[in-house]
């Protein structure tokens, strides 16, 4: 992180000190692979610096901050225009993101102050990039990424955010125009593991033969395409980012795409579940050995918290009944479509439930 986003100051006044943008350290445990489950092995632990930038103390404009990122219904749609029989899926992760954005120009470069616990004493520094707790962070990252792939004749759908693809015209109407891309003029094709026949013969210079889609939610891409595209989506990323690798979709290895398990049988069929979320939820509601039910809300429950509007829960069972609707929301928006008619109607008793509603 020094090395990509700090720079040494000295000399500086106690009051530019003051003003220094405040970073916290974050510690995290990530979210167990599919492989550390089959083993036992806890999750890796990540350590951030992240900045304390608040919309509080420091309002932003709405255009500096907002990014992009693709609904729910047009992955979905993605996922089942999938031709498991000809196509492949195969996703990566971008590491440190925000890292790797373009320094600033000199004149934008601002100071942040952070407590080093191995020194025990607050130190400044000068930004001069992206770090993560940045309001202007996902924005920055964005726009960097959507640029490099329209350098390399990627376009925007106009209609599914943060989705970018590219067919055999495309590339050539983008090279007749601007020329081959600096980075694909080598016959480069790294080493990465992948099947037998993914890479093509001659690097990545003669562009795609089929259309490739990439869908990228914030630093995590999915990269859909025929078999002989898949390394050349792969290696537009690479040229510029640092990645950590490359998984693909096969009937014995899914996936993990935000907290979505996508899986693949050997018919080439397609399935997206949330069956470990839904195990956990329910353990955490103490139902693991639940019924299903064979109902879904009814008019008679909803006459029933009607009658009870004015028994309002107390702290405790409001937060477990807004965590319990959120959950709901997420399987409803993901993998359980069905759900959304109950997720909704629950909603509306978000901000003061009351007797009946859990």
């Amino acid at each position: 992180m020094w090395r990509h986003r700090f720079v040494d100051v000295s000399e500086l006044t106690p009051e530019q000190r003051k003003k220094a943008l405040k970073c916290r350290f974050s510690i995290t445990q990530k979210r167990q692979t599919p492989e550390e489950l089959a083993s036992g092995t806890p999750g890796r632990v990540k350590a951030r610096l992240v900045g304390q930038d608040l919309k509080k103390f420091n309002p932003r404009h709405p255009m500096d901050t907002h990014a992009d990122t693709p609904s729910l219904e047009g992955m979905r749609l993605i996922f089942a225009n999938f031709n498991g029989k000809q196509d492949r899926c195969s996703g990566t992760d971008f590491d440190c993101a925000y890292l790797q954005t373009s320094k600033r120009s000199r004149d934008k470069w601002i100071l942040v102050r952070f407590y080093n616990p191995v020194a025990l004493e607050w130190q400044t520094a000068g930004l001069t990039g992206v770090i993560y707790g940045e309001q202007t962070g996902a924005h920055d990252w964005f726009h960097e990424l959507k640029g490099h792939f329209a350098n390399h004749g990627m376009k925007a759908v106009a209609n599914v955010p943060s989705v970018y693809t590219i067919t055999p015209e495309d590339f050539k109407e983008y090279v007749s125009e601007h020329g081959m891309p600096e980075m694909l003029q080598d016959d480069f094709t790294p080493d990465h593991g992948g099947p037998v026949g993914c890479a093509p013969q001659n690097g990545m210079a003669a562009g795609p033969i089929r259309r490739i889609t990439i869908l990228v939610y914030v630093d995590d891409p999915l990269v859909f395409a025929s078999n002989e595209n898949e390394c050349w989506g792969h290696t537009v990323m690479e040229r510029r980012f640092i990645t950590k690798g490359r998984s693909h979709l096969t009937p014995s290895e899914p996936m993990d795409f935000e907290s979505i398990r996508i899986s693949i049988d050997e018919e080439g069929v397609l399935r997206l579940d949330n069956q470990e979320k839904i195990k956990k939820y329910l353990e955490l509601a103490g139902m693991s050995d639940c019924n299903p039910a064979s109902q879904p809300i009814t008019k008679t429950i909803i006459a029933h918290i009607g009658d009870h509007h004015d028994e309002a829960y107390d702290a405790e069972r409001v937060e477990q009944f807004q965590r319990e609707v959120g959950q709901l929301r997420w399987l409803a928006d993901t993998t359980h479509p069905l759900l959304a008619p109950t997720a909704s109607i629950l909603g509306s008793f978000m901000s003061s439930p009351c007797e009946g509603c859990l």
